[in-house]
C-alpha cells in the first residue's frame, strides 16, 4: 500500500475510533418483553418492561391459561437487583373480583437496575402464584 493510501486508512480508523471513543460503549436499557410457560392448558405469563439505561419505569405482568375462565384475587409480583446490588421485589395490583379470559397489572417502578441481570415477573390468582417467572434482561 502507498503512502497515501495508508494515510487516508489510517486518517479513516482514527477518526471511527475517536467517535468510538466519545460515545463510550453501546447505550444500556432496561426495555423488553419476556414469555414464560405457566400452568394450565397452555397458560402463560408474560412480563412487560419499559426503560432507559438500566432505568426500568414501569412494568406489565399479564397472565392466562389459554382457555376461557374466571382468575379470581389477582395480583403480580415484580423483582430484580438494584443497581447498588440489593436486591428489590414488590407486589401489587391486588383485584379481589374475578375477571374472564385474562389478567393484567402495570406498575410504575422507576428504579435503576443492575447491568448484565435480570428483572422478573410472577402472577397471582386463585390462592396460587404462577410456575412461570418470566424475565427481561438489563443490558
Amino acid at each position: 500500500m502507498n503512502k497515501k493510501k495508508m494515510a487516508a486508512v489510517t486518517g479513516a480508523l482514527t477518526a471511527v475510533l475517536g467517535v468510538s471513543l466519545a460515545l463510550g460503549a453501546v447505550p444500556a436499557y432496561a426495555d423488553g418483553i419476556g414469555v414464560a410457560l405457566s400452568h394450565g392448558t397452555g397458560g402463560t405469563t408474560g412480563l412487560a418492561v419499559h426503560g432507559s439505561g438500566s432505568q426500568v419505569d414501569w412494568v406489565k405482568v399479564s397472565h392466562g391459561d389459554g382457555y376461557p375462565r374466571n382468575y379470581c384475587g389477582f395480583q403480580a409480583k415484580f423483582g430484580g437487583t438494584l443497581a447498588g446490588g440489593s436486591a428489590y421485589s414488590t407486589t401489587y395490583g391486588w383485584e379481589a373480583a374475578c375477571v374472564p379470559l385474562f389478567t393484567e397489572r402495570s406498575k410504575s417502578i422507576v428504579a435503576k437496575f443492575k447491568l448484565g441481570t435480570n428483572v422478573w415477573g410472577q402472577a397471582y390468582h386463585d390462592g396460587e402464584w404462577t410456575g412461570g417467572k418470566p424475565t427481561v434482561a438489563i443490558q
